[in-house]
């Protein structure tokens, strides 16, 4: 007869992860990233990056790889990180330099990345690498000339105040003043992240999670201190089962304002699908404590947390028992739970072992296979 099939749950990859290690079959996260970087999922590319980072924290090359993801979900200022620890794993790597000097261009940082652009270029590129820091190092050169240019603009302003009556601001060419223009400026920039949101969340209404993670990224981008934004992407973040990269916004919008109830929510669910329930239920405790009347806001999180920590000491309690029936029950504990945290690695390891447990015929390959 036909073997049963089993219930998987919906993040499938961490469940094939678990019997490959299992078996002795090793995976790699990098190349998943890299596949998912290919087809223009940056945030998850950032998640698998970040699987095989916490196995290889001071691999070179894959921090530059979420530096680069980083960078095409503007997160500069994550870029940079990465390209900093990058090169600090290995200082002789160009594109470690390279990464560095992008994440400096788009922050606005010209002088520093004209630096690290020539410190590639004196690590000898290949040709075809050559040439495309040769370019990136002209935008920098723009950018720490433009710099400049304000530095002395701002100087000589300075100057001008000590013989004038003038206070606080300089008179541009055509009358206005430069705090009026730099206000009109930061509105038009506020008024692009604003129709940025909305279009984000359009898209999330319909389902097209991709699509908002996208328009919300360029509203950070336009407007790095709206935490409505960053936990905005969190959400469309967590229906795509990407919670570590959840999380880091989440917490970026918890760093801008501690008291968004949302923020501290999507938090605690972004822990959950990763399996860290006790830092999960810290998180509720933290979101209690800051905010009034949390406590009865968040009724339906205590609820899954307590459903998720029954079903992880009951399914451990299960597989203790060491038979066949009881490996079944906890095969079916650890099911219903792996559906809950589909980005757990270690849960999804109980899971596959209950049902091997629970199929002492049938070896690894044949679970695969099914």
């Amino acid at each position: 007869a036909r073997a049963r099939r089993v219930h998987l749950p919906p993040n499938r990859r961490l469940v094939c992860a678990a019997i490959f290690r299992m078996s002795g079959v090793s995976t790699t996260h990098n190349e998943e990233g890299k596949v998912a970087f290919k087809g223009g999922e940056y945030a998850r590319a950032i998640e698998c990056f970040s699987l095989h980072l916490m196995e290889m924290p001071a691999d070179a090359t894959v921090l530059a790889n979420r530096s680069f993801a980083n960078l095409k979900l503007a997160r500069p200022d994550a870029a940079a990180a990465d390209a900093t620890a990058a090169i600090a794993a290995d200082p002789s790597f160009v594109k470690g330099h390279y990464r560095l000097a992008s994440a400096l261009v788009a922050l606005h940082r010209g002088k520093e990345a004209v630096a690290a652009v020539d410190t590639a270029l004196a690590l000898k590129p290949s040709p075809a690498v050559k040439e495309q820091l040769t370019e990136l190092r002209q935008q920098a050169v723009v950018l720490a000339a433009s710099g400049e240019e304000i530095a002395n603009a701002s100087r000589a302003a300075d100057e001008a105040t000590t013989t004038t009556d003038i206070r606080m601001e300089d008179v541009s060419a055509d009358g206005g003043t430069s705090t009026e223009q730099a206000e009109e400026s930061d509105k038009m920039a506020r008024k692009r992240a604003e129709a940025h949101k909305e279009a984000g969340n359009v898209a999330y209404k319909r389902g097209r999670y991709d699509a908002a993670v996208q328009e919300y990224a360029e509203a950070m981008a336009l407007d790095p201190e709206n935490a409505t934004y960053c936990c905005n992407r969190a959400a469309a973040l967590l229906m795509l089962e990407q919670a570590q990269p959840a999380l880091l916004d989440a917490q970026r919008a918890l760093a801008l304002d501690p008291t968004l109830l949302k923020a501290h929510s999507r938090a605690f669910k972004s822990l959950v699908q990763l399996g860290q329930l006790s830092h999960a239920r810290r998180q509720l405790e933290q979101a209690v404590d800051r905010i009034d009347g949390a406590n009865c806001s968040l009724q339906s999180e205590h609820a899954l947390l307590n459903e998720c920590d029954g079903l992880l000491r009951n399914g451990k309690n299960a597989l203790a028992l060491d038979t066949d029936i009881a490996a079944r029950e906890a095969a079916h504990l650890f099911s219903n739970l792996a559906n809950k945290c589909p980005c757990s690695v270690a849960i999804a390891c109980l899971q596959m072992e209950a049902i091997l447990r629970s199929r002492p015929r049938q070896g690894p390959p044949q679970v695969l296979s099914e």
